[in-house]
């Protein structure tokens, strides 16, 4: 059997939930792209189909666990110094050589495609029901306007994630933290999620002082 026509298998580990990709040791470093692109130039429609299934799931747990532990390392930062200090580390991050970088080119587009390359960070983002990456886009007069209900972070942390079956963050076993005050890195409310503090952050209060705007 060649490598390009690998038979593609999955287990169903219990305590995960839901299947990982198994097989031949060989090929079970190969991106599962290339796997799907094999499989749809051969024209073998089952094993596309369990590929394009498979993989949000190959996808999610590294994405999740990141924003987990940004979470869970503000926490510690607020419980360690004082939550003030976590615009403070906000600050920081996004303020830096990466961070200017990114605001730059975005600016530097035209509008509309200004409004292509966010929606397609926020499908990237795993918005919308069940992470499948959904996001509601409307021109009005003068603005588009993007939902998406819930992002796919904060919004997955704060309900819990029905996908993995996991408790809010805000819950046992994570505890992780939310402000105590409000802010005006936290849209002047308590209660917000030291993690979706970020937005009001980066994507308000740093474009604001760089550029004048939002």
């Amino acid at each position: 059997m060649t490598e390009r026509t690998v038979a593609v298998g999955f287990l169903h580990p219990e305590p995960l939930g839901r299947p990982i990709r198994a097989g031949d040791p060989r090929t079970l470093g190969r991106p599962s792209t290339a796997l799907l692109r094999d499989a749809i130039e051969r024209n073998d429609v089952a094993t596309a189909r369990a590929l394009l299934e498979y993989l949000p799931h190959e996808e999610k747990f590294v994405y999740d666990l990141n924003r987990d532990d940004a979470w869970a390392w503000m926490t510690y930062v607020a419980d360690r110094w004082g939550e003030e200090r976590i615009f403070e580390l906000n600050w920081l991050v996004f303020t830096a050589v990466a961070g200017r970088e990114g605001r730059r080119r975005l600016r530097a587009l035209p509008v509309d495609e200004q409004v292509a390359l966010v929606a397609e960070m926020m499908r990237g983002h795993r918005s919308g029901p069940r992470d499948a990456g959904s996001v509601q886009v409307v021109e009005e007069p003068d603005r588009f306007v993007m939902s998406f209900d819930p992002c796919g972070s904060g919004g997955r942390q704060r309900r819990g994630d029905p996908v993995d079956g996991t408790a809010a963050r805000t819950e046992p076993p994570f505890n992780y933290g939310v402000t105590k005050r409000a802010y005006d890195w936290s849209w002047n409310r308590a209660g917000v999620c030291y993690y979706c503090t970020h937005c009001a952050i980066y994507d308000e209060m740093v474009g604001i002082a760089e550029y004048g705007t939002p």
